[in-house]
């Protein structure tokens, strides 16, 4: 495969870039199970496929496994700290009611188990394991918001509008809630609303929690300990088409990922620094990390066209830096291929870049 050939497009700063001596080693790698989803987390990796979870080491050696049924369906949290067992009153997965709720560590210990809960999904947290059961579904005019303490006790309800998304930030302690009606509200784990930070898309949180950027049809807003600091309405260079954003290590820069480009802004003035889109014109971006030492990673797919059909066979990763330098492009080939993927997810503090496909799971290791 030729590579993508990614070029900067803009460099508005006068900044030079950063020289890094990268040694990057492919340590690993693994051939995922067929019909299993593999997601990369912290301290390793979990699998999970029908009647089957499996947690890894960074290595690929396995850790532990869990059989599970038919009808029951993993749910695991963003980091992959911990995961759920949902069992379903048959032996569809889709179905509304649910049975029983396990939630496990990635060391497969119990932490607790909610019997009939009331809610059809979950989403746990990294911090603690605690979860939010979803009563009702994305996109209702109504849903209510069961969260559960360590003990697997309701500790209290929130009542959500046309709910879109659910995420926890473990440094800051809170809970975010995305709806299309009342914009993104932060709640603490005890029910009490901290923050409102409008209309958001997307959305993204640094480090330490003091900081958040979001993103709508019209701009960039950026926030400090629930502030407004700035908001710019049609932001240089953003479409409406982001997918991910990250923070730098010192909340300085803000990096926003659309399918086509890579855009980096300069806080809190939010100027567009540089951007970085692909002479590959078929190309579209995946995935999107950073890590605490000053490097992005991208993930990529280049589909082809053959006889009136597109096929998703090659992609690749691309390591940067916040200056927009390329460091390393991995370049991947696959049979199968879904939505988001390829995969990236940096872990101890940068040293280790984990990337997933349908098919295989990679370890880079990185030193300077």
């Amino acid at each position: 495969m030729r590579s993508i050939g990614l070029m900067i497009l803009l460099l508005l700063a006068a900044t030079p870039p950063a020289v890094f001596s990268l040694d990057i080693t492919e340590t690993a790698r693994m051939q995922v199970p067929d019909g299993a989803a593999i997601v990369p987390s912290e301290s390793g990796w979990i699998s999970h496929r029908p009647k089957l979870v499996t947690v890894y080491e960074d290595n690929h050696e396995p850790a532990h496994e869990k059989s599970t049924k038919l009808n029951e369906r993993v749910e695991i949290s963003d980091a992959g700290s911990y995961y759920s067992i949902l069992k379903y009153n048959d032996n569809s997965p889709t179905t509304f009611s649910l049975l029983r709720v396990d939630v496990f560590n990635n060391a497969g210990e119990r932490v607790y188990s909610v019997d009939k809960p009331r809610a059809s999904s979950i989403r746990l947290s990294d911090a603690d394991g605690s979860a939010v059961g979803i009563v009702g579904a994305k996109g209702f005019p109504s849903s209510e918001l069961d969260v559960y303490d360590r003990a697997g006790m309701i500790s209290h309800t929130l009542h959500v509008t046309f709910l879109t998304g659910i995420s926890f930030e473990p440094a800051s302690g809170l809970m975010f809630v995305n709806s299309a009606d009342s914009g993104l509200v932060a709640y603490d784990m005890s029910g009490v609303e901290v923050h409102r930070y409008g209309i958001a898309r997307n959305f993204c949180v640094s480090g330490d929690g003091e900081f958040v950027a979001t993103t709508n049809s019209i701009g960039i807003s950026y926030f400090k300990s629930g502030l407004k600091i700035k908001s710019m309405a049609e932001a240089p260079g953003l479409t409406g088409t982001d997918i991910d954003m990250r923070f730098d290590s010192g909340a300085s820069r803000l990096a926003v990922l659309g399918f086509d480009h890579l855009r980096v802004y300069s806080l809190p003035t939010l100027e567009l620094i540089w951007e970085l889109k692909s002479r590959e014109p078929n190309a579209r971006y995946s995935a999107l990390d950073s890590s605490d030492d000053g490097l992005i990673a991208v993930g990529y797919d280049v589909p082809m066209k053959r006889n009136g059909n597109t096929s998703h066979t090659q992609g690749g990763v691309l390591l940067l830096d916040w200056n927009g330098t390329e460091l390393h492009n991995m370049e991947l080939k696959y049979a199968d291929w879904t939505i988001g993927h390829p995969l990236v997810r940096f872990s101890s503090g940068g040293e280790l870049l984990k990337i997933a496909t349908r098919n295989e799971a990679y370890l880079l290791t990185i030193s300077r």
